[in-house]
This record gives C-alpha cells, structure tokens and sequence, in this order.
C-alpha cells in the first residue's frame, strides 16, 4: 500500500475514532511502528487537523475540529458484510469480490475496537456451511461484462454453448443476473418481444458490450417473470397447479420452510400436508424426488408421471 493511499485510510480512521495511538495505527495499516509513526508525523505536517499529544505510553494523535464520527460500524453491520461475503464467496476474483472486498476496507476505518473484537469473533463463530458452487476463476471476463451490461442497459453480442451446441445471439438485452444455487446466470431478451432466455454464466463462451443502449421494457418484471418456474430452467409449459402430499414424518419440516413465493400448505387429516403452487419447469420431479417416500405427487400427471419413472429406473439400478 503507498503512503498516500495509507494517509488516507488513517485520516478516515481519525474522523471516526477523533484519537489513534502509533501501535494501533501499525496494526490497523498491517505495518510495523516505526512506519505507522511516520504516516502519523506527515498527517500531522500536511495541516489537516491532525495533532500530537500526550507522552509516552499516553502518546496518541488526535483529530482537532472536522466532521466527527461520520460512520460508526456495529454488529449488525459487520455481521451483514461477512455474510454477504460468504454467500457470495464463489465469485471472488469477479467484479462483485473485488466490490465486496473494496466495501470492507472502506468500512475498516469506521470500526471501532469493540467492532474490531467483534468482527473476529463473527469470522470464526458464524459459519456458512457452504453448498456445492460452480467455480468462476475462469470466467471473470464474462461476469464483469455481463454486469457493465445489466447495469447500464447495454446490447451485447455472445455466444452461448447448450447442449445443443453453439448459438449466437447478436444484439440482445441483458436483462438481470439472476443467483440460484450458488451459481450465476443471465436474463438475456435475444430480441424486442421475444421470451427471455436463461444462460449460464459459465457456458457463454464470449461477451461484448454494444454500449448501444436499449430500453428497458417496463412491462417487465424479472422477478415475476422466474416466480413463475419452480427453479432457474424453463421447459416451456404453462404454469399450472402442483400439488404435493407429504407423510406426517416430515409435516414439521414442509411447515418450517418457504418452498415457492405462492405456496400454500394444508393440514390433511392423518397429521401430513398438501403442499400447492402455480409454477412450472423440469426441476419440480428433482424436488419432489428429494424427499423420497416421504411424498406422493397428485398433480400434474405430467410431473407424477416423471416422478414414477425416475424411481422406477432408480429401482432398476439396484436390482
């Protein structure tokens, strides 16, 4: 870190804290003393404020007049950042880590040292036991363009690897970046009126920005658009009711979660439940088959009748 940029953070530190003795000026900068007390000389020299006082172990530098405390950071705080941090951890490397870890130095100086205390015992008595994610040390080009893009309204050019092979899409609209299961995917509209499509990050093989803006449809609502399929895969059917009849066993478990946006849940008279929603998409059958014998599928036939041969061929495998 250079001095300038070291300066900097010591006088944010100041604003809050108004008092920084050399020792934790070495430790907040990650610097040794000697170090720390010339920064803290050259604050002093530069006429912002800042003055030496005391002597000895009484010695510290102080913030005279200026705006005072402008960011305090308290628990609350500090344990939204580390989850975030978490949550978010499978993009580090991407546009969105480097943010995230930018915020975290910026916040650094509004933390006072019963924050700083707290902050540690956060990292370590906090866990985020982190489900399988997909890897994007590889694509970090393809997720800060397709940010840029998203945020400032930009067509882009790609190329998209399905299992169908290859597709271009030239001139579209990027319309969200939508994060299930701790991976990424765009919402890109190929053309004016078309039905948005679902991309996975990871398989566009490249991505320019036009900077051709285009108008965001405002009929359009990402998040009602996805409320409407059980998962990030569209197969293409209509939303229709699905209805789900769970074993008393686990009537605890369907009643303590939010498995769709509509749901609704129903006592049945042997102490089980009926789960009910509107929604479509392949990866109803996967839910369904999660919980095992646990669960009947009454409708749609359709999704009863996936479910049926899922376990049959499961069956067959251990014959």
């Amino acid at each position: 870190m250079t001095q300038p940029k070291r300066l900097l953070r010591l006088y944010r530190a100041l604003l809050t804290r108004r008092r920084i003795t050399t020792a934790q000026a070495a430790d907040f900068l990650g610097v040794d003393k000697q170090k720390a007390r010339r920064d803290l000389a050259a604050l002093g020299e530069a006429s912002v404020g800042v003055e030496s006082v005391g002597e000895g172990v009484e010695h510290a530098w102080v913030l005279r007049g200026g705006p005072a405390g402008m960011l305090r950071l308290g628990a609350g705080d500090a344990i939204a950042l580390h989850l975030g941090q978490e949550l978010l951890s499978f993009l580090e490397g991407t546009a969105v880590g480097d943010w995230l870890s930018e915020m975290e130095e910026k916040l650094a100086p509004a933390t006072v040292t019963e924050a700083e205390q707290l902050a540690s015992r956060i990292r370590e008595r906090i866990v985020y036991l982190a489900e399988p994610s997909r890897p994007y040390d590889h694509h970090t080009d393809v997720v800060d363009t397709a940010i840029d893009a998203v945020l400032k309204n930009d067509r882009v050019d790609l190329v998209y690897t399905s299992h169908q092979g290859p597709r271009t899409f030239l001139g579209a609209c990027p319309i969200a970046l939508v994060v299930y299961r701790r991976a990424l995917y765009l919402l890109l509209l190929p053309q004016s009126g078309d039905v948005p499509r679902r991309l996975a990050i990871d398989r566009i093989q490249t991505v320019k920005r036009r900077r051709d803006p285009f108008t965001y449809p405002r009929d359009l609502s990402p998040r009602a658009l996805l409320a409407q399929t059980f998962g990030i895969v569209d197969d293409g059917r209509p939303p229709e009711r699905v209805l789900l009849r769970f074993d008393a066993s686990v009537a605890q478990v369907v009643d303590a979660r939010r498995w769709h946006p509509g749901q609704l849940i129903t006592p049945t008279a042997d102490g089980g439940r009926e789960l009910s929603f509107v929604a479509n998409g392949p990866e109803l059958a996967r839910f369904a088959l999660e919980w095992g014998d646990k669960v009947q599928v009454i409708e749609p036939a359709w999704l009863r009748e996936r479910v049926i041969d899922e376990l049959r061929g499961a069956l067959a495998r251990y014959a």
